[in-house]
């Protein structure tokens, strides 16, 4: 699994570079994307969500602790980074459309 995980993981890591030697806006953000999407199959791969699971069962209070520090981070560089930055790239879109 772990194999798996590392070729998903350079597979993500050459897309996401290769993607800025494109022409095309659309292309470079569908790379974009398609490499996100290969980081977050990798990090399930790797278990580090069950982790979590597994130190809070263990009594390991600090190790979870840091694991939803991780998520939380994630979660929110995904929200402030993508989604946001979505969002402003669509009202400006639509202002230039507008004028």
């Amino acid at each position: 699994m772990n194999v798996l995980a590392t070729v998903l993981g350079l597979l993500a890591v050459a897309m996401f570079v290769g993607s800025y030697q494109l022409k095309s806006g659309r292309a470079i953000i569908f790379f974009n994307a398609g490499s996100r999407v290969l980081y977050v199959a990798q990090y399930i791969l790797l278990g580090a969500p069950f982790w979590l699971v597994y130190n809070m069962l263990s009594a390991a209070y600090g190790s979870a602790l840091g694991n939803v520090i991780t998520l939380v981070s994630i979660t929110v560089a995904i929200i402030r980074y993508d989604v946001l930055k979505k969002e402003k790239a669509d009202i400006a879109t639509e202002t230039c459309n507008l004028v």
